[in-house]
């Protein structure tokens, strides 16, 4: 997918502890990168005639050795959006897995946390079900959904956003509890992290009736 190995480099060297991306390198001025799995290079250079055992060798070799590489486009993004993708690349550096195999399970990762945030996003929903399986089916949603990139998160977030908030209006009998207020909090930091544009969509919080909280101030 677009931005791949760029989104792998920044969620790899956060597993090295760079939580905020402020390495610069040699590379390019005022570029920032930090340190990645020599065989990414092999996965970025242009298609040769041994390309398909440098490619076979990224499935099977992992060599241990790494070098400074950029990833200054996905510098911006805060550390908290590469959650999924962090936990994979951990797993696979466990295993001493080779590239491809840890670029497949961050890929899988990351598509199990926005499944699991679709599922409940048309579970709880009040209405329109199909609506929402329309929308998360969209080409574009599912090509996100598949990559590295956090703005498969940042959707599935939203949307889910979007649910919940009917559901505490038209689904949720009684008031609304501490636990609905924690998701309601986590779902707005996530999202305010994950990409700031998406922010106008927390004014949904606005929709819900001040007697579902049982007082004008929560």
């Amino acid at each position: 997918m677009p931005d791949d190995l760029i989104h792998f480099a920044r969620a790899y060297d956060i597993t090295n502890g760079a939580l905020i991306a402020s390495t610069p390198t040699d590379e390019y001025e005022g570029a920032v990168g930090g340190d990645v799995p020599v065989e990414t290079l092999q996965v970025r250079v242009q298609p040769a005639k041994d390309s398909y055992e440098r490619i076979l060798g990224s499935f099977t070799e992992n060599s241990g050795e790494t070098r400074k590489q950029t990833y200054t486009a996905a510098a911006i993004y805060n550390f908290l959006c590469y959650i999924p993708q962090t936990i994979a690349i951990m797993i696979g550096r466990a295993f001493s897995a080779p590239l491809y195999v840890i670029l497949y399970l961050v890929e899988i990762v990351n598509f199990v946390f926005w499944l699991v945030l679709i599922y409940y996003s048309i579970k709880l929903i009040p209405g329109k079900k199909l609506c929402v399986m329309f929308i998360a089916l969209f080409p574009i949603t599912l090509q996100e959904a598949t990559s590295i990139s956090p703005d498969a998160i940042t959707i599935a977030l939203s949307i889910f956003l979007v649910s919940y908030v009917f559901y505490l209006i038209y689904g949720l009998k009684g008031k609304i509890q501490k636990r609905n207020m924690v998701v309601l909090s986590l779902v707005a930091i996530l999202i305010g992290f994950c990409k700031l544009v998406s922010l106008p969509l927390l004014l949904l919080y606005l929709m819900i009736p001040y007697e579902k909280y049982g007082t004008k101030l929560f």
